[in-house]
């Protein structure tokens, strides 16, 4: 019994003994533990420190080499060649990192990815080395190789690290940061927010208790807004395709968009599961990673001079001082749309009343393109002894409303005035001939020196002259004799004589013939005359007429005409109209084929006739008749809203390319005027008296106050942001395809009924264009330089690309991008003048119209160039300048950072990544500038996270 205890104890003994010992490991191991947590977590702390100076270095690379506002930035991309191939596509040639974001002041250029310490970090060719890292990955960009993004890493290095020399210098760990350039991409936030601009003239009508609103939609036409990206129906599994898409029944860029702070929150939300839920209907996670470089839902900018620096202008606020600041053509054109309104009843009902030039705007007037007066002369008999002798008058008018728009009289009646008409005419009877002297002079008061024509109406009542129209009028209605103003109408009942003259005079002989003279000179051209256009009383306009014809004057047998006359003619085919202090507005090139076709019918015994019963010969040489032709041509627009950016300035010119002032937003390298695009904006912020309050949609909605102000100074651009600022530097075929799908037919209530479904507008003339639309029948189309080819061409104003079409017009942009600007060495637009004058665009369409596939082609052979009919880099300006830049604001950097073994730097202990969205912003860094030139601006970090490795 004593021993069996004895081994008991022994038992216990060792279990207590067994116990304590794994006590004893347990407390080792856990000490291990402890010190290798504490060691890793000094590791990753060490790891973060390092992607955090890294993250510290690309904001302060971004200071420096883009704070100015005359710097630019653009991605390596536009060094590849120049081919058309999209970026997500094998393309040979292609750099070997077309993601990084460039930067120029115009002498050097720099890249902002990891610096090397000895600061040249170059554009990297052939194998990316083992040492880089790899900042965009398939966690980001999904599984195609072509859209990630390899940096240089540098190490970090110090002394005095524990277990080595104190003088000895050891890796510690690596750094290397990436910026991307978000401005290069389309935004999500371009989508049609029209309907939420109210202030004056958006004013809604009513008709029969419905809401209209025919400002807002003609805004549609003038401003980008983007659907949204479509709904992707049938992706390819991997790589969903844009030409796949159609768009999606359901809104899908949702208002919230505009208050995300960045870009990696959006793709985060990108594919939630609830409808509600979704900021894009139809799309979920790997069109976000297929689209990465391609879309972003933030791409903040400011309305920056390129050129200068500063802030461009807002033209909807300045008043010029002079003529440098701002052209004050251009100023009063772009005030027309503040013109009355007459009615909103349709589209072009928009009605332009008769204004001269003292309003301080441009006139508003129809222009006189032909005034015929005819003097008729006739003797109450033939025989020998007394006749009666009678001179009375006749008047032809051509008026033409050159306009786009109609244009109303008013309440008061037009006036015709010419004075300085000749008071002498001389007869000669039978026999007698100029080298003898006259049977008969008239003169000292005889005939009147001045004539007065009113214009009570166009036709049926009616005041007002459509788009174009051109009326013949004649007159005088009753006898105008005795003081009475002689009345003109259209059409040819009713006519009568005016008798300015009356006597009895002696025939000494029967008459057979005569011959008569007006003020006794041999070229009646060197008479100068006056003719006024007058309404109320109020003189708008007087033409001045170099010279006119004057008309077969000797007359055989007068019996046979009844009565014997002759007239004068004048044509205005350099109509002195309507721009004070300007030339005309037409392309002089169509003056000779066009303008001067009308002539006189020089077989005609009275070359003149005095009256256009219903037809004639009329401006532009085609038959019209009195209620208007095929001939109409309206040329000049008249904006019917506020304009929305620069480029729709171009329509102030009119056809020509060499017009008031040289054509803005033409490939024209001897012209300044393209600075415009440099300088000036338009917010649309109204002035004078309106409903508009600060913090309501402005015009071009894109354009937003930003944070923390309460109204707008004496310029808007110190206090706004441009959502979705694009960077022309892009060389995405799908940015650009989406910047030209920026106007969809379907989406204005004009023209969906008018031009194909699925198409795409354009217009030449978009400030109120509607009036001017000519659908074209290509398999009717006219012979080329034909007068039907120029009438078309100068009503044409609409164009419709089809989905094919823009797709091939955007590739070939992204090519003549690279060609241009992959130059050696590297050259990227300075300035958007630089990028207007250099033609890209220009280029871009030339290339398309001589594709070996018609259908893709955009101008027909038939159109003349420098017509609205012609589709030109202007054309593609009139619709998306206004959020054009060649500089970003935003950018989104990555940055890494590891630790490493300082006995084996290859040994690398943790790993950090991290991203942030950078914002440049409107406030000056360290002050204010010397200059405009050195202007600088702050960035400011506005987002932060840390990432994976699996979301890299």
């Amino acid at each position: 019994m004593r021993t069996k205890r004895k081994g008991f104890a022994i038992v216990l003994v060792a279990a207590l003994a067994g116990l304590i010992f794994l006590l004893g490991a347990t407390l080792v191991v856990l000490a291990r533990l402890q010190s290798a947590s504490a060691n890793y977590d000094q590791r990753v702390r060490l790891a973060r420190e390092h992607a955090r100076a890294a993250l510290d270095m690309a904001v302060a690379d971004l200071q420096d080499k883009l704070g100015k506002d005359i710097a630019v930035s653009f991605t390596a991309d536009t060094q590849s060649a120049a081919l058309a191939e999209d970026f997500k596509d094998e393309r040979v040639g292609a750099v070997r990192e077309p993601y990084w974001t460039g930067a120029s002041d115009g002498n050097t250029t720099s890249w902002l990815v990891t610096q090397a310490l000895n600061g040249t970090t170059a554009l990297p060719t052939g194998a990316a080395p083992s040492d880089e890292v790899e900042l965009l990955g398939e966690g980001t960009v999904g599984a195609n190789d072509l859209l990630r993004v390899k940096v240089p890493t540098e190490a970090i290095s110090m002394k005095g690290v524990d277990g080595f020399a104190a003088d000895s210098a050891r890796t510690i760990g690596n750094y290397a940061y990436w910026v991307g350039d978000l401005g290069v991409k389309a935004s999500y936030a371009w989508y049609d927010q029209i309907d939420s601009v109210s202030h004056e003239p958006y004013v809604i009508a009513e008709d029969e208790g419905e809401e209209i609103y025919f400002a807002q939609n003609r805004l549609r036409q003038a401003t980008i807004s983007k659907p949204g990206l479509r709904e992707n129906q049938n992706p390819e599994p991997g790589s969903p395709s844009w030409e796949d898409v159609v768009d999606s029944d359901d809104p899908v860029n949702s208002a919230r968009i505009d208050s995300f702070v960045n870009d990696f929150q959006f793709r985060h939300r990108f594919g939630g599961s609830g409808t509600d839920e979704r900021f894009l209907v139809g799309l979920d996670s790997s069109d976000a990673e297929y689209y990465f470089h391609d879309f972003t839902a933030l791409s903040k900018g400011m309305m920056v001079n390129s050129s200068l620096g500063g802030f461009r202008l807002d033209l909807s606020l300045l008043e010029p001082a002079s003529d440098a600041i701002y052209i004050q053509a251009y100023k009063a054109y772009s005030n027309f749309y503040a013109a009355e309104l007459a009615s909103y009843e349709d589209f072009d009902a928009y009605t332009y009343r008769l204004r001269g030039s003292s309003l301080g705007v441009l006139p508003v007037l129809p222009a006189i393109s032909q005034f015929n007066l005819n003097y008729s002369i006739s003797f109450s008999s033939v025989i020998a002894g007394p006749s009666e002798l009678s001179i009375s008058v006749e008047a032809t008018l051509e008026l033409w409303n050159p306009y786009a728009s109609a244009i109303e009289f008013g309440e008061g009646e037009l006036e015709i005035i010419v004075d300085g008409l000749p008071e002498v005419l001389a007869i000669w009877l039978n026999d007698g001939n100029s080298e003898g002297g006259p049977d008969f002079v008239l003169k000292d008061g005889n005939l009147p020196s001045a004539l007065t024509f009113k214009i009570s109406s166009i036709s049926n009542g009616s005041k007002r002259m459509r788009a174009g129209q051109i009326v013949l009028l004649s007159g005088p209605l009753g006898d105008g004799s005795g003081g009475v103003v002689y009345e003109l109408k259209s059409g040819g009942t009713g006519l009568t004589r005016g008798i300015v003259y009356s006597s009895t005079v002696e025939l000494v002989a029967p008459l057979t013939h005569f011959y008569a003279k007006s003020g006794l000179v041999e070229d009646p051209s060197t008479i100068g005359i006056n003719v006024k256009l007058r309404d109320g009383g109020t003189d708008l306009l007087t033409y001045n007429p170099q010279g006119f014809s004057l008309s077969k004057t000797l007359f055989e047998n007068p019996m046979a005409v009844t009565p014997p006359r002759f007239g004068f003619s004048w044509e205005f085919k350099d109509l002195s109209f309507p721009i004070v202090d300007t030339t005309q507005l037409f392309n002089p090139s169509l003056g000779s084929s066009v303008l001067n076709a009308w002539e006189p019918n020089a077989a005609a015994e009275v070359n003149v006739d005095p009256v256009f019963p219903t037809s004639g010969s009329a401006l532009f040489g085609a038959a019209a008749t009195v209620d208007a032709s095929e001939s109409d041509f309206p040329l000049i627009k008249l904006p019917k809203q506020a304009f929305t950016n620069v480029g729709q300035l171009s329509v102030a010119t009119g056809v020509r390319r060499d017009p008031v002032v040289p054509s803005i937003g033409e490939a024209d390298v001897s012209t300044n005027q393209n600075r415009f695009f440099d300088q000036y904006y338009f917010s649309g912020i109204p002035k004078g008296i309106t409903n508009w309050k600060f913090g309501d949609s402005l015009p071009n909605a894109i354009y937003k106050p930003r944070a923390g102000i309460s109204g707008f100074s004496t310029d808007s651009g110190e206090e706004i942001f441009v959502h979705g600022l694009f960077n022309v530097h892009s060389t995405s075929v799908d940015s650009w395809a989406a910047l030209l799908r920026g106007a969809p037919v379907e989406k204005h209530p004009y023209w969906k009924d008018i031009l194909p479904n699925d198409t795409y507008l354009f217009m030449n003339h978009p400030l109120g264009g509607e009036d001017i639309n000519v659908v074209v029948d290509e398999a009717s189309a006219p012979d080329v330089d034909s007068l039907d080819a120029i009438r078309l061409s100068l009503k044409k104003n609409a164009f419709a690309l089809s989905e094919e079409q823009v797709d091939a017009l955007a590739e070939l942009i992204v090519e003549k991008i690279r060609g241009r600007v992959g130059d050696d060495p590297v050259n990227p637009f300075d300035s958007l003048e630089e990028f207007v004058n250099s033609g890209v665009l220009q280029d871009a369409i030339d290339a398309l119209d001589e594709h070996v596939d018609p259908s893709l082609r955009i101008n027909p052979s038939w159109v003349i160039a420098g017509t609205p009919a012609e589709f030109r880099q202007s054309t593609i300006l009139n619709l998306i300048s206004g959020i054009l830049s060649v500089r970003s604001d935003t950018f989104l950097v990555r940055a890494y950072g590891d630790a490493v073994d300082p006995a084996d730097p290859s040994k690398v202990w943790a790993r950090a990544y991290c991203e942030a969205i950078v914002q440049r912003t409107h406030e000056e860094y360290n002050g204010p500038a010397a200059s405009l030139a050195d202007t600088e601006r702050k960035f400011e970090v506005v987002a932060f996270r840390w990432l994976s490795p699996a979301e890299i």
